[in-house]
């Protein structure tokens, strides 16, 4: 009577434990689970969107009601903008942050904007992105002005006074698209 209590209770327990052996059939993959979702083929739109908010733009403007104007635009399309007064400040900025376009007006204090980006593009001046793309705003829309800016390694110009949609139009074409860079 002693042994009773505890045989069974071995034996409940092995008859529970029986329960437990997986089915073999349970280990084999559904082949459906293999194929994709055709749908998760497709890109969203959206993604080919640049979304401005997680963009930072660096400003070169030495003019306090240009960059008064110039922030407001870049604002207005939600952009994220520092600035800087010379280039001299903008070749320390670009060396410490990373940023997605530059706006750069080509005469300044100190240092220009057409000097700055001859640093930038040569690799002296330590920027974090040599090949940033470098936007010239300037109020000399001269072609021998257009030609320097572009001899410096710029990439494109703004005549000042730039509107809303010059400007909006510069950022399409120059701040990547999420996964891509820029071919232009």
């Amino acid at each position: 009577m002693g042994l009773g209590l505890p045989l069974g209770q071995k034996i409940s327990r092995a008859e529970a434990d029986v329960g437990q052996i997986p089915d073999p059939r349970s280990q084999i993959p559904d082949p459906r689970s293999q194929i994709p979702d055709p749908r998760s083929q497709i890109p969203d739109p959206r993604s080919q969107i640049p979304d401005p908010r997680s963009q930072r733009v660096l400003l070169v403007e030495d003019d306090n009601a240009s960059q008064l104007l110039e922030g407001i635009v870049l604002a207005r399309l939600g952009l994220e903008v520092d600035l800087a007064r010379n280039g001299a400040e903008a070749l320390e900025f670009l060396s410490r942050k990373d940023y997605a376009l530059v706006i750069m007006d080509c005469v300044m204090p100190v240092m220009g904007g057409i000097e700055a980006t001859r640093r930038i593009r040569d690799g002296s001046a330590n920027s974090r992105n040599p090949d940033i793309p470098i936007i010239a705003i300037t109020a000399d829309a001269m072609p021998e002005n257009l030609k320097a800016c572009k001899l410096a390694g710029m990439n494109d110009c703004l005549t000042k006074p730039a509107s809303l949609a010059a400007v909006r139009e510069i950022i399409q074409k120059w701040l990547p698209v999420a996964g891509e860079t820029s071919t232009t």
